[in-house]
């Protein structure tokens, strides 16, 4: 009896070790999990950081960036969509037409921008694509409105569209 209950303790404290050596190597290869420890400071006060450490802002902290005039307003929508109606002074950045854009953007626009992306619709992930895409260019003070033009539209904010 005693040699059974010696056997299930050390079986049970091998997989413990191994359990703490998986869950060290999960922190090493998968950064992203450390804000879920409490090492990640999300870029705004009420904004949630989704998987891929970006930060989701509200349509309050949206319109206050907008007010403020210090973010620059990236939108991910197809040109046509921007062209129909966006966000006054944002800029059509497409990510699917990187190329008719970057360049100008580049040359504008320093690497400590602040920019906050947007799409339609809270299936979109048009803005997520593109924050990724300039995350990877070396801009890091990107954060993602979710649904940010309908809901900037729903709240009847300011828009602007392009004469055709």
């Amino acid at each position: 009896m005693m040699i059974a209950w010696s056997k299930t303790l050390t079986e049970a404290i091998w997989v413990m070790l191994m359990a703490l050596i998986l869950a060290g190597a999960g922190l090493v290869f998968r950064p992203d999990l450390r804000p879920m420890l409490g090492g990640g400071q999300p870029a705004s006060e009420n904004g949630l950081q989704d998987h891929q450490g970006f930060v989701s802002i509200s349509l309050d902290e949206a319109r206050a960036y907008f007010n403020a005039g210090t973010a620059l307003f990236a939108d991910a929508r197809p040109r046509k969509a921007y062209q129909a109606g966006h966000i006054p002074g944002a800029m059509s950045m497409d990510p699917t037409e990187f190329d008719s854009w970057s360049g100008n953007f580049f040359s504008q626009f320093p690497a400590d921008t602040l920019i906050v992306t947007y799409c339609d619709g809270a299936r979109c992930s048009l803005s997520a694509e593109l924050a990724e895409k300039l995350r990877s260019l070396g801009y890091e003070k990107v954060l993602i409105f979710k649904d940010g033009w309908g809901m900037w539209d729903a709240a009847r904010l300011p828009v602007e569209q392009v004469a055709q």
